[in-house]
């Protein structure tokens, strides 16, 4: 029986363990804890309580007022709306408490399928989810997904709630927002969208740019790289003509003004999210010279290179696959793809970093010491997982037999050793804690509840006054976790 003839069964053993994968996530979403920030975004906090009533931050940009999250109302709206309807609409089916984190596992699985879908269709050319060419590159980055285990260095799906809408989700919607551009590149260089198209992607635009600050520093660094790309294809398009006038003229026409239209809409949106977002007071919290943050983001940089082992490897595949990319260009001139896929890891290196360079003006956060942090990278981590899959999936099934063997091998056993990572089991042993906490305050009979000390119950420390649980409390009780007049504290 010929090969062929295996590549149904094998596409159809491929879809299953990426659904398989996906399933098993979704469960490890669900066991995980809440985070400090959710009810405040949510009820909202009275600090947060101006954002979503002044969407475009007019009062910063009018009146030149300061308070939190300046620019970032469409995800504030995002996540208040979801968590204000979804787990009341799940408690039906649901207890109340079972609502909650089954409405955090929901969108965290949700994110995921989109991500590892879009990731897939970027790596491999194919958007329609059948053919071996697809799920094995699907195959391929679903593993690079933690949940647990390498989470805190590679997460592209944020075990906090929070930080999963304020990076993952926006990032998720930039990668859509994308597509079509990419496409275009695919076809004929050419974008020409329809005008429902070009409507929706400037309808997106302000919720991206008014949304996280991550889309606005990929942004940055994207679109202007984008238009490098447009200009340098025109002027090789116009070397035959005779006069550099004409040769402009030429140029001139040439400019994909949609697209031109499309990408400076979100350069003005960004622009002007990074203004107003001066006059957020969390970006104001602790001032520290520019020249010290560039020191804290090297030694970020000695620490991923360092010890963390999850990147390392995502890292070293990818150096890995450049190299062989890069032998398979000089043996066989005539190929194109190896050249093609060289130039695309070429862009992604440079956008990496020049990322990096930037990302230090966006000053300091005490929760990130050295500034840069798998949240923060979060964009170059998706590049090298989209990278990997089509660097991956091309040398699967270019090199020669034996070379092909060792290749194939050491692909299943790289993604054999983030699968067997992630089945960490320690994060857990904190979302129990917290439901069992979460339980007593569902029972209470007193005012105050006093909970044990064992682990935080929806926030990033423990809860040490019944005053700072007010926020938490209105949240449980719309939920219909608390009862009315409650509050909880950890006895020290």
């Amino acid at each position: 029986m010929k090969l062929a003839a295996f590549r149904p069964y094998l596409t159809w053993l491929l879809a299953l363990l990426v659904i398989a994968d996906l399933v098993y996530s979704g469960f490890q979403h669900f066991s995980v804890s809440l985070d400090g920030d959710l009810s405040a975004i949510v009820v909202p906090a009275p600090w947060y309580s101006k954002v979503l009533i002044d969407p475009l931050g007019l009062s910063a940009l009018l009146r030149h007022e300061v308070y939190p999250a300046t620019n970032r109302y469409a995800i504030h709206a995002t996540m208040a709306a979801y968590f204000r309807h979804v787990p009341l609409g799940l408690g039906l089916v649901v207890p109340p408490i079972t609502s909650v984190y089954l409405a955090c596992a929901l969108f965290k699985l949700g994110v995921q399928i989109g991500l590892l879908y879009l990731l897939t269709g970027y790596a491999s050319g194919r958007w329609r989810p059948r053919g071996l060419r697809f799920w094995g590159t699907a195959a391929l980055i679903a593993p690079l997904f933690q949940t647990f285990g390498f989470q805190g260095e590679m997460g592209a799906v944020m075990a906090s709630i929070t930080y999963c809408f304020f990076f993952s989700w926006p990032l998720l919607v930039l990668l859509v927002w994308l597509r079509p551009f990419y496409v275009a590149q695919g076809v004929d260089s050419r974008f020409n969208p329809r005008a429902s198209t070009v409507f929706a992607l400037l309808a997106l635009v302000p919720y991206l740019a008014l949304g996280a600050p991550v889309v606005s520093g990929v942004a940055i660094v994207l679109i202007p790289g984008m238009w490098l790309t447009w200009a340098i294809s025109q002027v090789r398009q116009t070397r035959g003509l005779p006069s550099w006038a004409a040769r402009l003229d030429a140029a001139w026409d040439a400019i994909p003004r949609r697209a031109a239209l499309i990408t400076g809409g979100l350069m003005v949106w960004v622009v002007y999210s990074v203004y107003i977002g001066l006059f957020n007071t969390e970006n104001q919290a602790v001032p520290m010279p520019l020249a010290e943050r560039y020191a804290l983001t090297w030694l970020a940089l000695t620490e991923i290179f360092g010890s963390q082992r999850g990147t390392q490897m995502l890292l070293g595949a990818f150096a890995f696959n450049a190299a062989l990319l890069g032998w398979l260009a000089w043996r066989t001139p005539s190929a194109m793809e190896p050249r093609r896929l060289l130039k695309i890891l070429g862009w992604v290196f440079a956008f990496s970093l020049i990322y990096v360079v930037l990302a230090p003006l966006g000053g300091y956060r005490h929760y990130r010491p050295h500034i840069l942090r798998y949240d923060l990278l979060l964009p170059i981590t998706l590049a090298l997982m989209a990278c990997y899959g089509a660097t991956t999936m091309y040398l699967i099934g270019t090199l020669t037999r034996g070379a092909r063997a060792a290749y194939l091998l050491a692909a299943i056993s790289l993604a054999v050793i983030y699968t067997r990572v992630d089945h960490d089991k320690g994060p857990r042993a904190f979302y129990k804690c917290e439901v069992a906490a979460l339980t007593i305050l569902s029972h209470a009979t007193e005012p105050v509840v006093v909970l044990p000390r064992d682990c935080n119950v929806m926030a990033w420390g423990f809860t040490d006054d019944p005053a700072y649980s007010e926020t938490n409390v209105q949240l449980l009780r719309l939920w219909g976790v608390a009862p009315p007049v409650v509050r909880l504290y950890q006895q020290k």
